[in-house]
């Protein structure tokens, strides 16, 4: 889908005519006689600056480092130059200033900087490049708050080559060699990528200025015909719907996201700080959002384009494409064929007033972007090659730092935010709730059409039930908790009190079969793991509290918790199943303290029903036995005087059953007999394997089978955990696959009653 408004040539068009010709970079020269400069132990420097001079310039510096992300780097493949620092710099500032000084007024002019305001400058090094040193492409990192760009004056000397390179949307302009005489100025915005080329004679010195902008920028002035055109092309924007998803729904845009020329980072991003052709960007729309009723934002926009390229490594003929086919290095990536996909991410958001509003990260959505330079014509800060993917073919990724001026109609402020942002949305509510009820249940009501499930995700739960509890209107609230997950409510499960004593215990009933996906089976993959455990302990808050209650809701508490027994029920036995030893054990374990924590509620809520099931189920699975002890063991001392009532019989029932497998014999030394009761429908290869299993003669089976045959007989013996080794013989035709049954036949016997030994004490049995 289409990021790009309906109006956005139109806008670009207009906003591009009252800028003019504004510069990115500024280079002049001027003389050095004003100029007059000592290198703490150097001294006094002479123009031009002589072989001798950068020798001792060379023992004073080191070798510069540069930033990379958040690190500091010193890498000669990537920067190669001496640094003096500024503490070894005596300047004649007095004199200097008089050639500075008017030049920093040109560059001011220059750069389009808003009138109102001046350049400061900051010494910030000394930099020397001596023959075969240089450094590639890069952007300066700003030094202070209020920099917006960088100066290098380069001093007079002799040299070759080191021609400094400064880029912006697909242009450049480049400082070239040196003077013997004069001083050579070149200005350009922070942003700017920028390189020094390798000098191959002489040696090329600088000096480099950090240049802040000062002082309160004066309001621009927007001709009255621009206003009119821009405001008209504006109102058509915010009139025109645009497809906002893959299945043609459409939709009024909430706000035109504007990009600007420059990158800002959250530090250099301000009003006051905008460079060049932003200025007056920025002048015509904060005009036009002032006259027609719109809000007016500031936004960093970090910007991910997604490329379809040529295949690595290949030459292709025919289609008008052949050509470029080669390995790519780092750093480098094939032709791009076309644009696969694009998000942009507003965030460090900045009202009209200057002031930060603490607004949530959001994507542009399709219709609402505009600007008049393209991704293509700026330098991307990160760029990431990947090949054949299957059914994807090569792809690049290229990442942006840009900025925007996002416009807002005032009469949607509320819903264009809160959309995105559902703690804002959230807040919002709650705060009118405090004081106009029905204020809130307008608002709240406004926003279910985009309440859903990922922007509740990670809210405060028990701030979205209380909520719905103060609206005091039952289907705005339905709809309120409807994107809740379990994991969100159970913890808050007391929030279900004041739920049916303000809508009732029926609505507050469904809600909950809403979360467990029982009225809506279509959410049933939504609940996460431990969200069951998690809502089985809230029961045992409610039981406590509602058991004393009304009939209605004893009897609703009673029937959570026997949905949930239903639900452990099966999952006991699923477990009880499973193939395995180690793995039923491990799964039964971690089933008991949810058995516990639902008996308890049990009792509490006073369910006879659903404690006689449980009991009775006890002792009904013979390879859940040692698990049952254990369980009746802690419910013992869990329910005091309530277990003797609903679980003695099952302890009984439990130790009888313990005492018939334990008075069973030992298994003999030669019966390598294994239980196997299993149907598979697969095959007609797993009958005689269990022939094989229950032959208690038998140890070993050798068996010619095609590789399919034997691949399954491997997944079925692996997958069961079958005491039996499989190995296949590679001779003759087909294969022979060779079982044999291992030691693993008795000892698992053995740590099997060695198990129900510990069960037998844990019921009260003796030997």
């Amino acid at each position: 889908m289409e990021l790009e408004s309906c109006c956005h040539d139109e806008l670009a068009e207009a906003l591009a005519a009252p800028s003019g010709d504004v510069a990115f970079a500024y280079i002049d020269t001027a003389d050095a006689g004003d100029l007059s400069i000592a290198i703490e132990g150097v001294g006094p420097l002479t123009w031009p600056v002589t072989r001798g001079q950068a020798r001792s310039l060379r023992a004073v510096a080191h070798l510069a480092r540069y930033g990379r992300g958040e690190e500091t780097l010193l890498d000669r493949e990537v920067r190669d130059t001496w640094v003096i620092p500024k503490s070894r710099v005596k300047l004649d500032g007095r004199q200097w200033r008089k050639t500075l000084g008017p030049q920093l007024k040109k560059i001011h002019a220059a750069l389009g900087l808003p009138p109102g305001t001046r350049l400061r400058s900051k010494l910030h090094d000394v930099l020397m490049y001596e023959r075969g040193q240089f450094f590639h492409a890069h952007q300066d990192t700003e030094k202070t708050d209020a920099m917006v760009a960088t100066l290098v004056v380069l001093l007079p000397s002799n040299f070759e080559g080191g021609e400094s390179i400064v880029e912006h949307a697909g242009a450049q302009v480049m400082l070239a060699g040196g003077s013997r005489s004069k001083v050579s100025f070149l200005a350009f915005f922070a942003d700017c990528r920028h390189r020094v080329r390798q000098v191959t004679s002489g040696q090329r010195v600088a000096l480099t200025y950090a240049l802040e902008l000062v002082g309160e920028p004066e309001e621009l002035e927007v001709s009255v015909g621009t206003r009119k055109r821009v405001a008209s092309i504006v109102e058509e924007h915010f009139a025109t719907e645009a497809m906002v998803n893959y299945r043609g729904d459409q939709a009024l845009p909430d706000r035109l996201v504007y990009l600007l020329d420059h990158e800002y980072t959250p530090r250099s991003l301000g009003w006051t700080k905008l460079k060049g052709r932003d200025v007056q960007t920025a002048a015509a729309l904060r005009q036009v959002a002032q006259d027609g009723d719109h809000d007016v934002f500031l936004a960093t926009a970090e910007v991910h384009e997604t490329w379809m390229c040529e295949s690595e490594g290949y030459r292709s003929h025919g289609y008008g494409r052949a050509g470029y086919r080669q390995a790519v290095g780092e750093g480098e990536h094939p032709p791009l064929i076309e644009q696969h996909d694009e998000e942009v991410v507003l965030d460090h958001w900045i009202d009209g007033d200057g002031r930060a509003t603490g607004e949530a990260a959001s994507p542009v959505l399709p219709g609402e972007l505009a600007y008049a330079t393209p991704n293509d014509a700026c330098t991307p800060f990160e760029v990431e090659h990947e090949g054949y993917m299957g059914n994807y073919g090569d792809t690049v990724d290229r990442w942006y730092h840009r900025a925007a001026i996002v416009l807002r109609p005032r009469s949607r402020a509320f819903i264009a935010r809160a959309k995105r942002d559902g703690l804002y949305a959230l807040a919002t509510v709650a705060e009118t709730a405090r004081t106009d009820r029905t204020g809130a249940v307008a608002l709240a009501r406004q926003m279910l059409p985009h309440w859903k499930p990922n922007l509740v995700h990670g809210l405060p739960a028990e701030e979205v039930l209380g909520l719905a509890v103060a609206l005091e209107d039952s289907g705005v609230a339905a709809e309120w908790l409807a994107p809740l997950a379990l994991e969100q409510v159970a913890p808050h499960g007391r929030w279900l009190t004041p739920l049916a004593e303000t809508y009732g215990e029926d609505w507050v009933g469904e809600r909950v079969a809403e979360w467990l996906g029982e009225a809506r089976p279509e959410r049933r993959w939504r609940l996460a793991p431990g969200a069951r455990g998690a809502w089985i302990g809230a029961l045992q808050g409610l039981a406590s509290e509602w058991g004393s209650a009304s009939s209605e809701r004893r009897a609703l508490v009673g029937e959570w918790i026997h949905a949930q027994w239903v639900w452990l029920a099966a999952h006991r036995k699923g477990a009880a199943e499973a193939m395995d030893q180690t793995t039923r054990a491990a799964l039964l374990e971690r089933l008991r303290p949810s058995v516990v924590e639902l008996a308890r509620a049990a009792h509490g809520a006073h369910a006879r029903a659903t404690l006689t099931e449980m009991a009775e189920s006890l002792g009904s699975l013979d390879a859940a036995l040692a698990d049952d002890a254990a369980l009746l063991a802690t419910l013992r001392q869990e329910l005091g005087e309530g277990y003797q009532r609903w679980f003695a019989q099952a302890e009984s029932r439990v130790r009888e059953v313990l005492d018939i497998e334990l008075a069973r014999p030992p298994r003999a030394s030669d019966d390598w007999s294994v239980p196997a009761e299993w149907t598979c429908r697969r095959c007609d290869l797993c009958g005689p394997l269990q022939d094989f299993l229950r032959d208690p003669s038998q140890r070993v089976l050798e068996w010619k089978l095609a590789k399919h045959g034997r691949q399954h007989l491997h997944e079925t013996i692996d997958q069961r955990g079958l005491p039996v080794r499989h190995q296949t013989r590679r001779k003759g035709s087909p294969y022979t696959l060779v079982l044999t049954k291992t030691d693993e036949v008795f000892t698992r016997d053995d740590e099997k009653r060695t198990q129900w030994r510990a069960a037998r004490a844990l019921v009260g049995l003796r030997d």
